[in-house]
């Protein structure tokens, strides 16, 4: 935080140290300010100024410069590796003995000071200034609590009502106390994690590490249990009363892989008089089963969103709602929002409008099935009756993704994995291929958000917008300069001109390991009420509302449009904005944490899968090179490191100048895109490490299937 910054508050009490050894009594500054701020407001901006390093509290109660103090403050975190403590402060990583972190976790904000024992000097927590909110994992084993691993001695009270719940073997995530009591931090149990028999405890472990809560609230689930299994006549008749339509006649199906279970979105088609094309986007109505501010909107709300990890899903909502009366289930009723959109043949909206709804799914469709028609001309006999809609979404398919080129669109590929198991135990490793139907539904799911962010937009009401930023030249010109190619990177970048970029290191690099590097030097996506519109897509007006079921910001979005259709729309803006605005900031750091998630469990299963061909080759490609060593993929995705030691040792050296390998013995160099022959030196789940043998340069590369032994 940059002292320009800073609140009027804030600098005021910055303000009053202006002896830079000077100390005061925390009662004193509330006296001293009381006459113009309440002592709660206060009180919250003294804890503020101490969390971001401007002041510090001392055991008595005084507050002084933090700048002046011998001190460090940083987030305390624990290496699985080493298994040791370390503190970041700065550009500082100061490590930390297990018997000296004072009551700390992993998480904490604390305050370090050094001292010396016995000749040598160490970093010892002198505060925590700020407890985690994630908590901390624990086993419950003989009737005590052991953190799971992390090497601290931390004794915790749990409540009775918690305690007489869990099992021996049950494995929980607690929420722990700053303060003691009777020598002991008070713990809540946040979530049960699972039990040691859980054939998923692993993956369920690695997303509690990292703060996702696994089961639901009492209170969420009171209130899911106590809804309906299905559409009741009364909620049907109460919809068509305000103004919804009735589609249970249309032929509307839903098309998503084989074993999805929260189904979100199912689509139909018409061929207009005009020649246009009237595609429909019939979204599940999940905000007519959640209040707004109810127990159930307040977890999903937290949540944020579901998350995907390996072969396992953690829910935004109860199962009662996502598998069930939400999800859009075939030959049932369901209520749902529809969106009409009518196309030209350019891939222009011409028209739209969005109703309230009750559908009726014909035919739940999977991909894999869908591709088999329209790419291996394997016709299956229950689609037949739907084939000619089909073959109509794909032709308006094939428009929308054409203009989506045109436009500016940015494709970078896809190298997603998919794992074959066996009761949570990984045999394969597969490429996740997006055919014809993904990317069709991707087309048609793009063009209802768009239409959603343009509507909110042009009633210039408070919204959800997704955003994502045009991207550094800076940044792009470095990778550029990196892969040592003679590629001119403008400095007034736009999307036609990265398409160009795209295009050029794919015809330099079939390895796609280029565009692996050139998509890290990109900015993220976010979520805000201000709208700034999306880079990748190229659009201006962009806002999800199309998984409702896995997505608060959807969720968001349909209570929005709703208050349009209805016209009842709120009068407080500013409210509105606000609350908005806490809602997109959560909805961004919770979609970073399930993508860490679900990364690391896939690393996780990669190591367990390799653990069991220790010994064996494999083609790979060099997907990075640094003075350490290198980065490697296999035709399988399975990613590594080979170390540079070893690599020295058959004669390699490190060239910062052609950011490659050059070995003189053999006239050999290794350059970022290279096939080589690679072998398996070990595997370790726990560490998320595999590590690799380089054995020799390959002309060409080819596909093994990897699966367990």
């Amino acid at each position: 935080m940059e002292m320009s910054n800073l609140s009027i508050l804030e600098k005021k009490i910055i303000d009053l140290f202006e002896n830079e050894n000077k100390k005061i009594k925390k009662h004193v500054i509330i006296n001293m300010l009381l006459e113009s701020y309440n002592e709660e407001e206060i009180i919250n901006t003294l804890n503020e100024l101490e969390l971001n390093g401007y002041l510090y509290l001392n055991t008595s109660k005084e507050y002084q410069l933090f700048s002046k103090c011998q001190i460090k403050m940083g987030e305390l975190k624990y290496n699985d590796k080493t298994k040791e403590f370390y503190v970041v402060s700065g550009k500082s990583v100061l490590k930390v003995p297990s018997k000296y972190l004072n009551g700390a976790i992993p998480g904490d904000i604390v305050v370090i000071k050094q001292s010396n024992q016995k000749g040598e000097t160490i970093m010892k927590v002198e505060k925590i200034v700020k407890r985690t909110e994630k908590g901390l994992v624990f086993d419950f084993v003989n009737g005590y609590f052991k953190p799971f691993d992390c090497d601290t001695k931390i004794k915790i009270n749990i409540p009775e009502s918690q305690l007489c719940k869990l099992v021996d073997g049950s494995r929980v995530l607690v929420k722990i106390s700053l303060e003691k009591t009777n020598n002991r931090y008070d713990g809540q149990v946040i979530s049960l994690v699972g039990h040691k028999d859980d054939p998923h405890l692993d993956i369920k472990t690695i997303a509690s590490k990292n703060g996702a809560i696994i089961d639901f609230s009492e209170e969420a689930m009171r209130q899911a249990e106590a809804l309906p299994n299905e559409v009741t006549q009364e909620a049907i008749e109460e919809r068509l009363a305000s103004g919804g339509i009735d589609l249970r006649d249309k032929t509307i199906f839903t098309i998503d892989g084989e074993n999805t279970k929260d189904i979100d979105d199912a689509v139909s088609i018409e061929l207009l008089p005009n020649g246009n094309y009237l595609l429909g986007v019939h979204i599940a109505d999940v905000s007519h089963y959640i209040p707004e501010d109810s127990p159930l909107d307040l977890e999903a709300r937290e949540r944020s969103t579901s998350i995907y990890p390996y072969n396992y899903v953690i829910p935004m909502l109860p199962h009662k709602l996502s598998n069930g009366i939400c999800s859009l289930n075939p030959n049932v009723d369901r209520l749902a929002l529809s969106w009409f959109i009518e196309i030209d043949s350019k891939g222009e909206i011409v028209n739209y409008e969005v109703k309230n709804s009750i559908i009726n799914s014909k035919k739940k469709m999977s991909y894999e099935k869908v591709n088999d028609i329209f790419e291996k001309h394997i016709m299956h006999e229950d689609y037949e009756p739907f084939v000619d809609d089909l073959a109509l979404m794909i032709e308006l398919s094939t428009i929308l993704n054409q203009k989506k080129i045109n436009r500016g669109y940015l494709s970078f590929g896809d190298d997603d994995v998919k794992f074959v198991d066996d009761n949570g135990k990984p045999l394969e490793i597969r490429k996740r291929i997006r055919g014809t139907a993904e990317k069709m539904i991707e087309d048609f799911m793009l063009t209802a958000n768009e239409v959603s962010a343009t509507i909110t937009d042009n009633f210039n009401i408070p919204a959800i917008y997704r955003n994502h930023p045009a991207p550094n030249s800076d940044k792009i010109q470095a990778i550029i300069e990196t892969l040592k190619l003679n590629i001119h990177v403008p400095h007034n970048i736009d999307n036609q001109k990265i398409q160009n970029i795209l295009k050029k290191l794919r015809n330099l690099d079939e390895s796609g390991s280029y565009l692996e590097l050139l998509l890290q030097s990109m900015k993220r996506a976010f979520y805000s009420v201000e709208n700034i519109g999306h880079f990748g897509l190229a659009l201006y007006d962009y806002a999800h509302s199309t998984s409702p079921i896995r997505r608060y910001p959807d969720l968001i979005t349909h209570r929005i449009l709703k208050a349009i259709i209805s016209a009842n729309l709120t009068d407080d803006y500013n409210g509105l904005i606000k609350k908005l605005q806490t809602i997109s900031q959560n909805a961004s750091s919770k979609e970073r944490i399930a993508d860490k998630i679900e990364k690391e469990a896939n690393l996780y299963k990669m190591a367990e899968l390799m653990e069991q061909h220790i010994g064996e080759e494999f083609n790979a490609y060099i997907s990075y090179i640094s003075k350490n060593g290198i980065s490697i993929k296999t035709s399988e995705l399975v990613t590594g490191k080979i170390s540079m030691e070893q690599l020295i040792n058959l004669g390699y050296k490190y060239s910062s100048d052609t950011n490659s390998l050059e070995n003189s013995d053999l006239s050999t160099s290794l350059h970022i895109g290279d096939k080589i022959l690679v072998k398996v030196k070990n595997a370790d789940k726990e560490y998320c490490k595999i590590d690799f043998e380089f054995i020799k340069k390959l002309k060409d590369a080819k596909i093994k299937v990897l699966k367990a032994v």
